[in-house]
Parts: structure tokens; sequence; C-alpha cells
């Protein structure tokens, strides 16, 4: 059985994808961030759990290109917390 993969939206590399942090917004635009099996449906962007590419992406705001809208701060605390 293969293990799937995703891309993060920083350094652009192929992970497994238990590997990765995974952020999704919902019908609701509510923001949540996922680590591990956790489902839930909407459109999601997955990140390394490096230091560098956390870093990098609260610096260039990448989740807000990703979304196409602004990603409260909270969203970007809880990922620094993360690292």
């Amino acid at each position: 059985m293969s293990v799937p993969l995703r891309m993060c939206c920083v350094c652009r590399k192929m992970h497994p994808q238990a590997e990765l942090i995974r952020i999704i917004k919902t019908k609701e635009n509510n923001f949540a961030v996922i680590e591990g099996k956790q489902k839930l449906f909407g459109r999601s962007v997955y990140v390394c759990n490096c230091n560098e590419c956390l870093s990098h992406l609260q610096k260039k705001r990448t989740l807000n290109r990703a979304f196409r809208q602004e990603v409260p701060q909270k969203i970007y605390d809880e990922l620094t917390k993360k690292c």
C-alpha cells in the first residue's frame, strides 16, 4: 500500500501526509490547524513541521496567498507554537 504524499506550500517538496501540518479553511470561512489523522472538510494547505518553513510561512504570509483571503493572526500564532 502506498503512502499518501502532499506538497509543502513553502518549500514545495513532497512529504508523507503524516509528517505535515494541515491548515484548513471551511465553507464558513473558519480556519483550523490539524496534526495527525483528524478529518475535517474544506480547502487545505500543507506545511512542513520544520522551523524554516514555519517561519517563512509567517514572514511571507503564504497562507493569505494560498487561501486568497486574509488569514487571522491566531492561526499564524498557533503554527509558531508547534515549532
